[in-house]
């Protein structure tokens, strides 16, 4: 397993109990760890960056949380503190160290606070970086130079993507799923949510 590093996919934390308005929060998971407090006396759930976490875990229960990469699949993985009440996720009791998934639904805080897992993803499009210019397009294998490029949001690849209609521009994108990985490219948003949301 290794850490990722991606603002291309992040997970997100859907609050199943809509507010007054009918909106549901939704608490992004950031880079490295990050503990998840679950409403208290102090406001709603909120998630506390790596830098705060250890004190705050010192004076309240919650779960510690890292987004990790597990052979191309990205998977967040839970740790739950000491006297830590059960944490139910799908329904099922989870051990003390656990992996979510997109989809997954979790229960804290003795049933009273639900999470539907989901996963956010955002393929970037524009100029490749000028640290990319020498990679290679996953369809012409010409250099990316400072040429229009998709980036993927699953595996991190590029491809030339300009549309602009000019006679030296390329367009490699030949169908709606990534050369590299072979899945369904995103441009920007969840792949998947319960019906409810």
């Amino acid at each position: 397993m290794i850490q990722i590093a991606s603002a291309l996919r992040q997970f997100h934390l859907i609050d199943a109990e809509a507010d007054e308005h009918g909106t549901h929060e939704v608490l992004r998971v950031p880079e490295g760890l990050s503990y998840l407090v679950t409403g208290d006396a102090s406001g709603g759930p909120r998630l506390v960056a790596d830098s705060e976490a250890a004190s705050v875990a010192k004076v309240t229960r919650g779960v510690i949380l890292e987004p990790i990469s597990r052979q191309r699949e990205l998977v967040l993985l839970m740790v739950l503190s000491p006297g830590q009440q059960p944490v139910l996720i799908n329904g099922v009791t989870a051990g003390r160290v656990a992996t979510l998934r997109e989809g997954d639904v979790v229960q804290l805080d003795g049933g009273r606070q639900t999470f539907h897992v989901a996963l956010h993803l955002h393929s970037v499009i524009g100029r490749a970086p000028q640290e990319r210019a020498d990679e290679l397009c996953l369809t012409c294998h010409r250099a990316l130079d400072n040429d229009i490029v998709l980036i993927c949001s699953v595996c991190g690849k590029a491809q030339h993507c300009d549309t602009s209609g000019d006679a030296g521009a390329r367009n490699c994108i030949l169908s709606s799923t990534c050369p590299s990985c072979r899945t369904t490219i995103h441009t920007d948003g969840h792949t998947a949510l319960p019906e409810d949301l």
